[in-house]
């Protein structure tokens, strides 16, 4: 049902019957993207956890698919946290460019006092590295991603990409 209201979103559809090639995202033009959360869920039922992240992020996307970024966030104990990243983006799939690989790495803030173990590598101030893979479709106007974190748990989010 999301991948139906993303196509919605991302196509326009009150807008008139495209060709394929305009409906094609544009992977070579530098932009910007703003994403919130939409899904969390964590895999452990052991501890108690937020499932409302009220993430927001902003990424620049370059025109050679290079991805800056910065996020902020509820972790999963309702603590403030951020995250700033770069990263790469791939379109493996010719025959659906809309579909896209991503893969951030950069610095995450925030799990500290008894949920300072919870993150691997974390240090006494709450800073550690952080990988996040994730899977998602992108268009000309909107995006949509489903990130792993870990074996924590995924998130859904979804943005607007502005020129």
């Amino acid at each position: 049902m999301l991948l139906c209201a993303f196509a919605a979103l991302s196509f326009g559809a009150d807008e008139p019957a495209k060709t394929e090639g305009e409906l094609r995202p544009e992977p070579y033009k530098s932009r910007w993207l703003l994403q919130t959360s939409l899904y969390t869920d964590h895999f452990s039922t052991e501890q108690q956890h937020t499932n409302n992240q009220k993430l927001i992020g902003l990424e620049w996307w370059a025109a050679d698919n290079w991805i800056l970024g910065a996020a902020s966030f509820r972790n999963s104990f309702d603590q403030p946290s951020q995250y700033l990243y770069i990263g790469k983006l791939w379109r493996p799939l010719d025959n659906y460019p809309v579909m896209h690989l991503k893969l951030t790495w950069g610095i995450l803030h925030g799990y500290k006092g008894q949920y300072k173990d919870k993150v691997p590598f974390n240090s006494d101030n709450g800073i550690a590295p952080l990988i996040l893979p994730s899977i998602g479709l992108s268009g000309k106007r909107f995006t949509t991603d489903l990130v792993l974190f870990g074996t924590a748990g995924v998130l859904v989010t979804i943005g607007v990409l502005v020129p």
